[in-house]
């Protein structure tokens, strides 16, 4: 496995400090207005008094360093109520504002920057982050620019009793695995990507679209739903090969990680492919888009809070 990921254990100390900032919270329901204003009051609180943690959260903006961040020790929900959902809402942004700028798409998650991500009755059946299914291979959003789309995304565990685990490949691992002409297919633009309706509402797809590429720095990045990913020729039997290939060797060199109460996981949505086992009865992870800046976003949106019309930046 590749060694750019870093495990932080939440000391003792630090735990109680984090346990009390939720105890502070709850005691505070309603007093609370402004939840992304509270939760960037509460990072600079856990900056403070919670330094370890912090520095642990931070190393993901390392980019030679780390492409993701697996948490555990983190202060557990006392319940699983409606207002300690919302301490739960509150402390992940909190996290996510160590780290960069969380937002969120009007048209996601009823546009919850906190957004619940949990099986629901319509989607069941579906490969999506609502469905109960097996989740594949996938990035986020891979049918934005890197402008418009997350850096990092943040999974803090709620309520997950049947232990169903989230896994994760990193790029570089799959890459070392491929051979040369498979990985030079995948670097081609011979891919088109489909844009979900719950973003576009008639069916439309991004073309010329290559699965592989490297960055300015030299590192290798990946992106695909790859159950909305075909060739753009569909008798390009090569390409279809390759996608193939890609997807077994993710499953190859994949580790994975159960998202408890007590942990979280935030990692680079460029270097990173992730999926989702099999949900047999209730899990819910609160997820977070976080990025260093949300300055291009609020451009083209014309807008001036975290929460952005997906629409408008597809035009």
């Amino acid at each position: 496995m590749n060694i750019r990921l870093k495990q932080v254990y939440v000391d003792e100390n630090e735990s109680f400090i984090l346990n009390n900032i939720r105890n502070k919270l709850r005691n505070s329901l309603n007093m609370l207005d402004d939840v992304l204003v509270i939760s960037k009051l509460i990072s600079k609180e856990i900056e403070l008094f919670a330094p370890n943690f912090t520095n642990g959260m931070r190393a993901i903006r390392s980019y030679n360093l780390f492409d993701a961040v697996c948490v555990c020790g983190l202060p557990i929900p006392v319940s699983h109520d409606s207002s300690e959902l919302f301490v739960s809402k509150c402390m992940s942004l909190a996290f996510a504002y160590l780290v960069g700028e969380p937002f969120q798409y009007e048209q996601q998650n009823n546009g919850e920057i906190a957004a619940e991500i949990t099986p629901t009755p319509e989607l069941d059946n579906t490969p999506s982050s609502g469905g109960r299914v097996e989740f594949g291979w996938h990035t986020d959003d891979y049918f934005f620019s890197q402008d418009f789309r997350t850096k990092w995304i943040m999974l803090c565990g709620y309520l997950n009793p049947d232990h169903v685990k989230t896994s994760l490949a990193f790029v570089d691992d799959i890459i070392s695995q491929l051979d040369s002409e498979t990985l030079s297919v995948l670097m081609s633009k011979k891919f088109k990507v489909k844009v979900p309706v719950s973003i576009c509402r008639t069916e439309y797809w991004r073309e010329n679209i290559s699965i592989i590429r490297v960055n300015g720095n030299q590192d290798y990045e990946i992106g695909i739903p790859t159950f909305d990913t075909k060739p753009m020729d569909d008798l390009d039997v090569t390409a279809a090969h390759s996608l193939n290939q890609l997807i077994s060797v993710a499953d190859k060199v994949s580790f994975s990680k159960c998202i408890t109460d007590d942990s979280l996981i935030i990692f680079n949505n460029d270097r990173l492919l992730h999926s989702r086992s099999v949900i047999p009865n209730e899990r819910l992870v609160l997820r977070v888009y976080v990025r260093t800046d949300v300055e291009a976003l609020r451009m083209v949106t014309e807008s001036v809070g975290n929460v952005f019309d997906a629409e408008k930046i597809l035009l």
